[in-house]
C-alpha cells in the first residue's frame, strides 16, 4: 500500500534537538523533552459543482494531489479531545493539504502550525475528507460514543475516512526500559521517542460509476446530423452523516444515509485541470465511429468515455437516466431545414452481489438515435366482380 506522509511540523535539526530527545538519562528515566506529532497518510487505491472528483486511482495509479483533508487528535478510546497543556485542542477537525502528483511525500496543517504530544497521555487519530459536501458543523454524539458530520452528496465528491493503526513494526517498537509490552502507549509522546508515529489509512467509503457511450450505427456519429449524451444522472441516496470518530471494539459503517434519494448528475473535469480543481457541468458528448482504423476488427463503433465519474452510496441497484439530443431533418420538402429533438431513457443497473463502497464499476451503454418514420403506401387494386342485370318495369314493384 502506497503512503504519504503527513508532518504536523516542519522543523529543523536544531529545533529537534533543543526541544525533543530520543535518549534516555543515566538513572533510566526517560527524558521530558516534546515531541513533534508525524501523522502518516496513506490511501487505499479504488477498487474503485464543488466536488473535486475521483481521488487515486487503481493500483499503480494511486496518488494524491493537493487534496484537503481533515482530522481529530482525541484521548484513546473516547470523542474527548486531545489538550495540549492550555493551549486548548491539538487536532480539533484540523485541516490538512495532501501533497501534488505523489504517493509518498510531505503534507503540512493548513495553518502550518507546529504540534507536539502532551508529555502524557495516549491518542487516537483519526482523519476523513467530504471534499465540501459536509452541510454543517461536527457533533459529538456521546450517547453513541461518535463524532457526526452531516452531509449532503452530489456525485462528484470522493468520501473517504481512516483511522490510524499501528503496525506489527510499531507495536515491536513499544517497550519500556526493561523490555516490558507497552504497545498500549501507542500512540503518545512515547511511543514517539521510540519512532513510532500514527499513520491513517483512508479508505473510499462510496461506489462509483464510469461511462461510456457506444453509437449503434454509423450515422449518428456525426456533428451535423449526430446524437449528442446531454446528461447522465443514477438516482441514489444523498444526505446522512459520517462518523469520524467512534469508540469501542468492533467496526462501525462510518457511512450512514438517511432514506431521502436524489438524481445525482455526471459532471467533467475540464481540460488540462489538476484534480484539485472543483469538476464542471457536462458538456455534449458525441459518440465516435472508427471508419479508418488500420486493424479491419477495430473499425466500427467506439467506446466513447463521458464525464469523469459519479461517486454515489452502495447500493443494490441503481435507476440510471440518459438525456439526449439529435439534430434531425424537420421537413421532407426542404432538406436543409434542421430540428433539435431531445429525449430521455431510463434504465436499471445491477450487479451480482451489488455495489460496493471502494469499488469501481464501468458502465457502457449503447446509444441508438432517432429514426425518421417513413411511411410506405400501397394501392390495392379492385377486383372486377361481374355485370348484374336488373329490368325493374317487369320485375320491380311501384312505390
Amino acid at each position: 500500500m502506497k503512503k504519504i506522509m503527513l508532518l504536523g511540523a516542519i522543523a529543523s535539526l536544531s529545533m529537534l534537538a533543543s526541544c525533543s530527545s530520543d535518549e534516555t538519562v543515566s538513572n533510566g528515566i526517560e527524558s521530558d523533552g516534546l515531541q513533534p506529532i508525524k501523522l502518516g497518510l496513506g490511501m487505499n487505491a479504488n477498487v474503485g459543482t464543488r466536488g473535486t472528483g475521483t481521488v487515486g486511482g487503481f493500483e499503480g495509479d494511486n496518488t494524491w494531489n493537493g487534496q484537503k483533508l481533515n482530522v481529530f487528535m482525541v484521548n484513546k478510546g473516547t470523542t474527548d479531545l486531545a489538550i495540549f497543556e492550555d493551549e486548548g485542542a491539538i487536532f480539533e477537525n484540523a485541516v490538512f493539504t495532501a501533497p501534488v502528483d505523489a504517493a509518498s511525500g510531505i503534507a503540512l496543517p493548513a495553518n502550518n502550525q507546529v504540534k507536539y504530544y502532551p508529555t502524557q497521555g495516549t491518542f487516537d487519530f483519526w482523519g476523513y475528507r467530504l471534499d465540501g459536501a459536509e452541510t454543517g458543523a461536527y457533533v459529538v454524539n456521546a450517547e453513541a460514543g461518535q463524532i457526526e458530520v452531516p452531509f449532503t452528496i452530489d456525485g462528484s465528491q470522493d468520501v473517504m475516512a481512516g483511522k490510524a493503526v499501528p503496525t506489527a513494526e510499531d507495536i515491536a517498537a513499544c517497550v519500556t526500559l526493561n523490555g516490558e509490552d507497552a504497545s498500549d502507549r501507542i500512540y503518545s509522546a512515547f511511543a514517539a521517542r521510540r519512532g513510532v508515529q500514527p499513520e491513517i489509512t483512508f479508505q473510499h467509503l462510496l461506489s462509483r460509476l464510469t461511462f461510456s457511450v457506444k453509437a449503434g450505427s454509423e450515422d449518428i456519429c456525426n456533428e451535423t446530423l449526430g446524437i449528442r449524451v446531454k446528461r447522465i444522472g443514477v438516482v441514489s441516496k444523498s444526505t446522512g452523516k459520517l462518523i469520524a470518530v467512534y469508540t469501542g471494539e468492533e467496526d462501525v459503517n462510518q457511512l450512514v444515509f438517511d432514506e431521502a434519494t436524489d438524481t445525482l448528475t455526471l459532471m467533467q473535469r475540464a481540460a488540462d485541470a489538476s484534480t484539485s480543481e472543483n469538476l464542471e457541468p457536462l458538456q455534449p458528448v458525441v459518440p465516435v465511429w472508427n471508419e479508418e482504423a488500420d486493424d479491419a476488427a477495430a473499425a466500427g463503433p467506439q467506446d466513447t468515455p463521458v464525464g469523469e465519474a459519479l461517486l454515489v452510496a452502495p447500493a443494490d441497484t441503481y435507476k440510471l437516466i440518459i438525456w439526449l439530443e439529435q439534430d434531425v431533418k424537420e421537413s421532407y420538402a426542404d432538406q436543409s431545414a434542421i430540428v433539435t429533438k431531445a429525449f430521455a431513457y431510463e434504465d436499471v443497473l445491477n450487479i451480482d452481489g451489488g455495489f460496493k463502497a471502494g469499488t469501481s464499476y464501468n458502465v457502457k451503454i449503447t446509444i441508438y438515435g432517432l429514426k425518421d418514420i417513413q411511411l410506405t403506401t400501397t394501392l390495392t387494386p379492385w377486383v372486377d366482380g361481374g355485370e348484374i342485370e336488373l329490368n325493374p318495369e317487369d320485375n320491380g314493384r311501384p312505390l
